[in-house]
């Protein structure tokens, strides 16, 4: 952003205006000799949207906050003696103040003489503020002598109530510059949680990988439930990891993975999907087809950690915020879980609909149901005994 230039200030004419104690007056010279400080004040707002908190605070930034707070502070008091005699002298000779009223002493008895005498003068000049008749945005003073408006202002349109995001944590909010902040804070967390969530989708891909290296090498090579059997079956297992490069490397891929299968994949697969994810993993104690099947239904919960990092940044931007997020993505987990809920094995959901799919039908539920997207010939594999059924 260009550096913004300070526009000079005519402290004679706002010390004018502050004797005659006129807000409205203030407001109209500074329309009209100040487009540049107005410009600038609107510079301004626009920055406040674009950058985010540590921007605001920079040292720029904080000079030119501070520079507009001197110039808005002597727009309302004149302390220097000189200034104080010329615009004095210049309201005497307008008869709006009589010569014995000017004393350089800026005693409070004869400042409030003053301000009286301006202010009968200017309810004699001026109408109250109110709307200018065909232009319902705008008020104004009216001029009694010319019948002309001064001290025109923009009203600003209340927001019509579908305009509001009423999950929005500053829907309640109705300071303009309070909102800004709730947006720029809010915003920005909903950031932090959105990178997290694609940082958390690209470990999904390596784990995919993982996986199928070891289908990969369980295609060659012979597993099943013998090696779970204790003592002969790590007697087996150890006796054939000492030359079978392969085999060791299929446990190792089982031991990365365990980890990662104890926490349940959170915010990746519904609550059933978690528990049955916690009980097991690819191992050499599962034949090959069961390995297969636990392999897609991990693959198919970390194309959840993408789809639910792509919803949540969509969601970011066309709310601003993240308030409601979760609740319509666990509907979405909840309504299409991974594996069969009629089952208590791994069989994987043949019904399943990607969130794209599950979207649509809830918002045009008289359309017809999609294919299915899980391929026919699904097979189920039953933890607790190690066998291995087709449906």
């Amino acid at each position: 952003m260009a550096a913004i230039q300070t526009p000079k200030f005519n402290y004679m004419n706002a010390g004018q205006a502050i004797a005659q104690g006129n807000q409205n007056a203030l407001a109209q010279m500074q329309m009209q000799q100040m487009p540049e400080q107005l410009q600038m004040r609107r510079d301004q707002n626009q920055f406040r949207k674009d950058q985010n908190q540590n921007t605001l605070a920079s040292g720029r930034m904080s000079a030119m906050l501070k520079g507009l707070d001197y110039m808005s502070k002597s727009a309302r008091m004149v302390n220097d003696q000189s200034t104080y005699e010329k615009w004095g002298s210049d309201l005497v000779d307008k008869g709006l103040m009589k010569p014995g009223m000017l004393n350089p002493a800026y005693s409070p008895e004869y400042m409030s003489q003053v301000m009286g005498t301006v202010n009968n003068k200017i309810k004699e000049s001026f109408g109250p503020m109110g709307p200018i008749p065909g232009s319902p945005g705008l008020v104004g003073q009216r001029e009694n002598t010319s019948g002309k408006y001064s001290n025109i202002t923009k009203v600003k349109a209340s927001p019509k109530p579908g305009d509001i995001d009423p999950l929005a944590p500053w829907a309640k909010v109705s300071d303009p510059k309070e909102i800004d902040k709730a947006k720029i804070r809010f915003g920005s967390s909903a950031d932090k949680q959105v990178e997290k969530m694609f940082k958390e989708a690209e470990q999904g891909q390596l784990m995919n990988s993982r996986l199928d290296r070891f289908v990969q090498l369980n295609e060659t090579n012979r597993t099943g439930a013998e090696y779970n059997i204790p003592l002969v079956g790590a007697a087996i297992g150890g006796a054939r990891g000492l030359g079978d490069s392969e085999f060791q490397e299929m446990e190792s891929i089982t031991s990365a993975l365990t980890p990662q299968m104890r926490q349940g994949l959170p915010g990746a697969a519904s609550e059933r999907d978690v528990q049955m994810f916690r009980r097991a993993t690819v191992s050499v104690g599962k034949n090959y087809e069961a390995n297969k099947n636990i392999s897609n239904g991990l693959k198919a919960a970390n194309q959840n950690k993408i789809d639910r990092a792509n919803f949540y940044a969509g969601y970011r931007d066309s709310r601003g915020h993240l308030r409601g997020a979760e609740k319509e993505w666990k509907e979405y987990l909840k309504a299409n879980p991974i594996f069969d809920l009629e089952k208590d094995d791994y069989s994987l959901n043949g019904n399943r609909k990607t969130y794209e799919q599950w979207k649509e039908q809830k918002e045009n539920p008289q359309q017809a149901e999609p294919q299915q997207n899980t391929p026919s010939g699904v097979t189920s594999f039953d933890p607790i005994t190690g066998k291995f059924s087709d449906e």
